[in-house]
């Protein structure tokens, strides 16, 4: 639904100006595909790598189900209630699409002190190289 008028006929969503600061800021590593998952989500990037940061304080390793398919990268977070006969365990799903210049077989992840963060290595061949003049 589009709600604010933006110049004659031509309307935008509340939300584009927030997905375009997103994308300005992730667009050399990242896009990211806006949902509420109940966890903070950090990204950001360097010269060599992306990263995603969640903080999910009082889990395990074993509650996070983390792949990627088709330039997605999908992260799973299952909460076991860990009582029977109470409400049932609680799922959150975070869906990042990646650039092509991220290298997804060389993604590592690392859950410690409450925080997961992956490290997304750029592709060698995406990063900028200098070239010699004779």
């Amino acid at each position: 639904m589009y709600l604010t008028p933006k110049f004659r006929n031509t309307y935008i969503s509340p939300f584009d100006s927030i997905h375009s600061i997103l994308g300005s800021v992730f667009s050399p590593r990242l896009e990211p595909v806006l949902q509420n998952t109940g966890y903070p989500v950090d990204l950001f990037a360097d010269e060599d790598n992306a990263y995603v940061r969640i903080e999910a304080p009082g889990l395990d390793k074993e509650a996070f189900e983390i792949n990627i398919e088709q330039s997605v990268l999908n992260i799973s977070i299952r909460k076991e209630n860990g009582e029977e006969n109470t409400a049932p365990s609680a799922q959150s799903i975070r869906r990042i699409r990646l650039k092509d210049d991220i290298d997804t077989a060389a993604t590592q992840a690392n859950y410690k002190n409450g925080v997961l963060e992956l490290s997304l290595p750029k592709k060698a061949s995406a990063k900028p190289s200098q070239i010699e003049i004779n």
